[in-house]
């Protein structure tokens, strides 16, 4: 029993690995509210998912197996603190990197920028709160996940005129979802022995302010 427990804690940590979250928000995004991609038809639509998943996902992921192979990091967990900082860089300059390309850009959605640029300042942040505290991330991308699926729920209300898929209720919901999966992910982190209580909570704080700072930056430096 205590294998199987084991077990299923690590495939929620997997489920919802932080590379994993901003794939998630975008497809929520594009389900909740697709008159904000038609700009993006058939082949478009295909090239766009494919930059975002280069550049989120499978960059990162690649730069983390090279990093565990050139024996600059002793484990693709990132347990160790002080081996974190290299793999936070990588994935910070490939995160810049698609956001220069999205910022102005007049068909990107402006919430799918404030997402993009959510998860860069968690990255940032990141790196200077590890040198103190080693802050679980899988928490911060939770964090990140529900502070941005409250933004966008605010940003759809706005919309009520328009023939949407998701009712308010639907989008409440999916909120407490997130909610839920959070605190499971949380507890894995736990059960799994790989945080204390304080580097969870302190990855979920980073994590749910990092969309709302974001929301008001991005207006300031970007859209203003």
């Amino acid at each position: 029993m205590k294998n199987l427990n084991r077990a299923f804690y690590q495939l929620v940590s997997i489920v919802f690995h932080p590379l994993l979250i901003f794939l998630y928000l975008l497809f929520i995004m594009s389900a909740i509210n697709p008159y904000d991609f038609t700009a993006f038809q058939g082949e478009n639509r295909f090239l766009l998912y494919f930059q975002i998943i280069i550049s989120s996902l499978l960059l990162p992921a690649i730069a983390i197996v090279m990093m565990y192979s050139l024996g600059l990091v002793s484990s693709v967990e990132l347990g160790d603190s002080k081996e974190r900082m290299f793999p936070f860089i990588a994935a910070a300059v490939f995160y810049l990197w698609l956001f220069a390309n999205f910022i102005y850009n007049p068909n990107i959605p402006k919430m799918l920028n404030v997402i993009l640029f959510a998860a860069i300042l968690g990255l940032f942040f990141s790196m200077v709160i590890n040198l103190f505290v080693r802050l679980s991330i899988h928490c911060l991308g939770m964090g990140s996940l529900l502070g941005a699926l409250v933004l966008i729920y605010f940003d759809w209300i706005t919309l009520f005129s328009r023939d949407l898929f998701w009712g308010a209720e639907s989008m409440v919901y999916l909120i407490v979802l997130a909610i839920i999966c959070a605190g499971l992910v949380g507890t894995a982190r736990l059960q799994l022995g790989v945080h204390t209580i304080k580097e969870v909570y302190v990855g979920y704080l980073v994590g749910l302010i990092c969309p709302f700072l974001s929301f008001f930056l991005i207006d300031w430096l970007f859209y203003g």
